[in-house]
């Protein structure tokens, strides 16, 4: 256990804030909706739980049973907060997952902080640190090199469909699944996101954008 002369209770919420700030400087740089702030309130506030059921077990140590329930309340609650950051945007992505899990793993290393396990708190913070900053390359190399790709089409008619299935069907891809929305730019054309699953996805593109019916196309993440 850290011994530099403070207080318990001190010491304990000072380290649960650096690693809230931590985590939440990481999803900050990346502007992501839940930063600083929140990851700071987050970890310290898990830390002042645990506090005080370990008071509690101090005062009361026939209620032992109450220390692990309030952490218990506290990891299933923050899931209210996390399903906060998830969002589902107009091409059908889902944004927020990985805020959602930092902030609720933020939460549990703001319980083992307010119980005085630093050694896991900050060996945690490190691994969350590590993951959010180098893993998220391997996740977009992983990405890019998907067999399975989504795309978002904006096309002038829906006869347009027809000549997309026919370039799918000569590529030998295969389409996992196809949706029909209205374009976000104009109201007047139709757009459609969808999957293709295969190896020729760069042949996919430049033969998609060779049709004149074919007015945007995006590669969805």
């Amino acid at each position: 256990m850290l011994n530099i002369g403070l207080d318990k209770e001190i010491l304990r919420l000072l380290v649960a804030m650096l690693c809230g700030l931590s985590i939440g400087t990481e999803r900050g740089l990346k502007r992501r909706g839940a930063g600083i702030k929140t990851h700071i309130l987050v970890c310290v506030g898990s830390a002042v739980v645990m506090l005080i059921s370990e008071k509690m077990l101090e005062i009361h140590p026939e209620y032992i049973s109450d220390v692990s329930r309030m952490g218990a309340q506290v990891i299933s609650g923050i899931g209210f907060l996390g399903v906060g950051t998830i969002i589902v945007t107009g091409n059908n992505q889902i944004r927020g997952l990985t805020t959602a899990a930092g902030l609720w793993t933020t939460a549990c290393i703001g319980l083992a902080v307010g119980i005085g396990y630093f050694k896991v708190a900050i060996l945690a913070t490190v691994i969350i640190l590590l993951t959010l900053r180098f893993l998220g390359k391997a996740d977009d190399y992983i990405h890019e090199h998907s067999v399975l790709k989504y795309y978002y089409i904006e096309i002038t008619e829906n006869s347009s469909i027809t000549e997309i299935l026919e370039i799918v069907n000569d590529l030998n891809l295969r389409i996992e699944n196809i949706e029909i929305k209205r374009s976000r730019f104009d109201q007047d054309d139709t757009a459609i996101v969808i999957s293709v699953e295969g190896k020729k996805h760069t042949e996919f593109i430049e033969k998609i954008e060779k049709l004149e019916c074919i007015k945007y196309i995006e590669i969805l993440n």
